[in-house]
């Protein structure tokens, strides 16, 4: 999750404390009981409260995402097109807010006012601001009919 959560750099960070585990079980099985005890608890106390903050906001963020595509949809059906922004939406977790970018434009590059009303894009991002996922609903990449879920790490 941290890859997810936080991009390659920070998640590789993540990947040596795990690794550092090791140093705890040798610890033990050396019989230095109270030292391994004393290593694992600093060790989870750095790795597992963020983590579990994170993880719990991309949940949250899962699920404000899909809402809004709802939105969006609900908004094409009454309307004829997607909508220009999210003004109208209400969050379910308004805390998230400003975690979720809603465009017609980021996705787009076409001047062809037709073509730009059955596209929009969802941009997101959980940890940090240049790890980001995207929900695109667009023709650009291929011809699919299907909302597209692309992840780009910092």
């Amino acid at each position: 999750m941290a890859f997810e959560n936080f991009g390659e750099i920070t998640s590789a960070i993540y990947h040596l404390l795990i690794f550092v585990n090791v140093i705890p079980i040798l610890l033990f099985v050396f019989n230095f009981k109270k030292t391994a005890l004393v290593a694992l608890l600093i060790l989870g106390t750095i790795i597992i409260p963020e983590n579990l903050i994170v993880n719990n906001r991309l949940i949250k963020l899962k699920e404000e995402t899909s809402n809004i595509i709802l939105f969006a949809y609900q908004n094409k059906i009454n309307n004829g097109s997607f909508p220009k922004n999210i003004n109208g939406y209400k969050f379910k977790y308004p805390e998230l807010k400003e975690y979720i970018n809603y465009t017609q434009e980021f996705i787009n590059h076409s001047e062809n006012k037709e073509y730009l009303k059955d596209h929009f894009g969802l941009n997101y991002h959980v940890g940090t601001r240049n790890t980001s996922h995207m929900l695109m609903k667009d023709d650009y990449f291929d011809n699919s009919e299907y909302i597209q879920w692309y992840y780009y790490p910092d």
